[in-house]
C-alpha cells in the first residue's frame, strides 16, 4: 500500500531503474524526452544486462580519469542494485569518498538507498574481514564530511539517517513537506 513520502520502486529487476529514473523529484534528473524514456526502457529490458560489478569497474576507471558524469552513473547503478554486495563492499568502499560525494549529494533519495544498502550488505557475500566494518564507517563519515563542506549537512543527515532509523523522516523528525529527506526540491 502506498505511504506518504515513501517511493514505490520495484525492489529489483530492470523496471527498478526505469521507475526510479522516471519518478525523480527533480525534472532535470528524469529522462528529458519520450524518446529517451523509450531508450531507457529498451536498454533495461531488451539488452542483455552487463553484470553491475563489471560496469562499476569501468565507471570507477572513468572517475579516476576525472569524468564527473561517471560518478553520477555509478551512484545510479548502485541504487539500481542495492542487493549487490560485491558492488558495494568490494568496489564502492575502495573509491575515494570525495569522488562520489557530489553525485550522492545531488540526489538525496539515492544517497539514502546507498547508505541503507552499505549498512545492510556488509558481511552478506563473505564474512567481514578485519577492518572492513571500520572501512564502512570511515566511508560514511568521509561522505558526511563532504556534505558538511558542501553545505548540505542537514540534507545528507536526513537522507542518511532515515534508512538507518527505519523512518521516512530521519532523526528528530526533521522533514519538510516537499521531501522525505528534508531537502527542498
Amino acid at each position: 500500500m502506498p505511504q506518504i513520502n515513501l517511493p514505490l520502486i520495484p525492489t529489483s529487476g530492470p523496471w527498478r531503474t526505469v521507475v526510479r529514473a522516471a519518478t525523480q523529484r527533480e525534472p532535470a534528473h528524469r529522462p528529458a524526452t519520450a524518446q529517451r524514456l523509450q531508450q531507457l526502457i529498451a536498454q533495461e529490458t531488451e539488452t542483455p544486462p552487463q553484470p553491475p560489478l563489471l560496469r562499476a569497474e569501468e565507471l570507477s576507471k572513468s572517475i579516476a580519469a576525472g569524468t564527473s558524469a561517471a560518478a553520477h552513473e555509478l551512484v545510479a547503478l548502485a541504487t539500481a542494485h542495492t542487493d549487490d554486495a560485491p558492488l558495494y563492499c568490494d568496489l564502492l568502499l575502495k573509491l575515494p569518498p570525495a569522488s562520489l560525494a557530489p553525485a550522492l549529494l545531488a540526489v538525496p533519495g539515492q544517497a539514502a538507498e546507498v547508505v541503507r544498502a552499505m549498512a545492510t550488505l556488509l558481511g552478506t557475500h563473505k564474512p567481514p574481514e578485519r577492518g572492513e566494518v571500520d572501512a564502512v564507517i570511515m566511508w560514511l563519515m568521509n561522505i558526511a564530511q563532504e556534505a558538511v563542506d558542501a553545505g548540505s549537512w542537514i540534507c545528507w543527515r536526513n537522507a542518511a539517517t532515515a534508512p538507518l532509523n527505519g523512518t521516512p523522516t530521519g532523526i528528530n523528525g526533521y522533514r519538510n513537506a516537499t521531501s522525505p529527506t528534508g531537502c527542498s526540491p
